[in-house]
């Protein structure tokens, strides 16, 4: 193991366990950018009760989403572990964004209220959480 993983392995280990959870699903998003980029990979994809081939996921449209989630997700994750300094507001950012921007291409407005209370809830926790503040030094 290099140097640089060792460190952001004791940093997971020092993280509160919230904290952990919101980092381990970030970076789990990797598998969204595999899954949008390598056909057949992981099996099917369901979508409304319907089983998306790998072609489906692109006729419909997923395929773009799915990347980006897939990619900023992961990057978010990592910014966490390595505590850089805009890191809370970056993932704060993408998690919104990978929320509420379904919601608002639909124009559902009803369900981008619900669905706001997510990144808001990440969001005070983030910030508000005496031990994440413990664990950035802020």
């Amino acid at each position: 193991m290099g140097v640089e993983n060792l460190g952001m392995f004791n940093s997971f280990k020092e993280m509160p366990s919230v904290l952990k959870v919101l980092t381990g699903m970030a970076l789990f998003c990797i598998l969204l950018l595999l899954k949008a980029l390598i056909p057949g990979m992981f099996g099917t994809f369901s979508y409304n009760g319907e089983i998306l081939e790998y072609p489906q996921i692109w006729e419909r449209g997923f395929g773009v989403p799915l990347i980006l989630i897939g990619s900023f997700m992961p990057m978010a994750g990592i910014s966490l572990l390595w505590r850089l300094k805009f890191s809370r507001q970056f993932y704060c950012v993408v998690v919104a964004l990978a929320i509420l921007t379904p919601s608002l291409l639909a124009a559902n407005y009803y369900a981008l209220a619900f669905f706001a209370i997510i990144p808001s809830a990440i969001t005070v926790y983030l910030f508000m959480s005496n031990k994440v503040r413990r664990y950035y030094g802020t």
